[in-house]
């Protein structure tokens, strides 16, 4: 017979299921038949006798019942945090879009942490050229691609704790436009100087990546103004 667990007790070693037939058997840990842990919501079949149930196995034919999984804490709270505001949601692709190509060149896409990575095919080239690469100032302006991202772990960090501020969520929408404009600074940087530069800067495309980042920002923004609401709101 099928049946669902309605709930056990590792305390005392017995537990409920609810049947198909609509009545309730008890059982006991022993009659258990699975390697897998007991718990609420397990699907499963099992042999009655009288008002209880035996040879329990998990019904491997049964449909995913996600019913304790609504009833987890974290569940709600990973509900509550995606659903409250659409913040959470564009701090989420804001993190993907970071690691996906920003700028691509015909072989081969750079992501906002891979930039140095197309600077350092520069400065290879104009080491062998004699040219001048990048300067070191340039360089240095790269650190600020970690802002963005760091600024949306800490938005979802404190999204978590409930305690995300309209500042924070202004802020990592301008780190995430700021970020989009370094990427084309360096795409504009590149066609300045050398020759080589020149050659790699017109082979430079703007990659989904830092189109992302810039929808992403932009997002953020208008959702730290009150302008945007979040659709998944409505997800019961």
């Amino acid at each position: 017979m099928k049946g669902r667990i309605l709930g056990f007790s590792s305390e005392e070693g017995t537990g409920v299921i609810s049947a198909e037939d609509g009545k309730r058997y008890t059982f006991a840990a022993s009659e258990w038949k699975s390697g897998q842990a007991v718990r609420s919501g397990i699907q499963v079949d099992f042999e009655p006798d009288g008002g209880t149930a035996g040879g329990i196995y998990p019904d491997s034919n049964a449909s995913i019942d996600l019913s304790a999984l609504k009833e987890s804490a974290n569940a709600a709270k990973a509900k509550q945090v995606l659903t409250s505001s659409l913040a959470v949601p564009l701090t989420i692709i804001l993190l993907l879009a970071c690691a996906m190509p920003a700028l691509t060149l015909p072989s081969k896409g750079f992501s906002l942490f891979d930039l140095p990575g197309i600077l350092n095919m520069l400065s290879f080239g104009a080491a062998i050229t004699g040219a001048e690469g990048p300067s070191a100032g340039f360089k240095a302006l790269l650190m600020l691609r970690f802002l963005a991202p760091l600024m949306a772990i800490f938005l979802f960090w404190r999204a978590w704790a409930s305690a995300a501020s309209k500042m924070v969520v202004l802020a990592t929408g301008a780190a995430a436009i700021l970020a989009f404009l370094l990427i084309e600074l360096v795409k504009i940087g590149l066609t300045q100087g050398s020759d080589l530069g020149q050659m790699i800067g017109l082979a430079v495309g703007t990659g989904i990546g830092a189109w992302l980042i810039l929808l992403c920002g932009i997002g953020l923004i208008l959702t730290g103004l009150g302008i945007l609401g979040n659709p998944l709101a409505r997800i019961k």
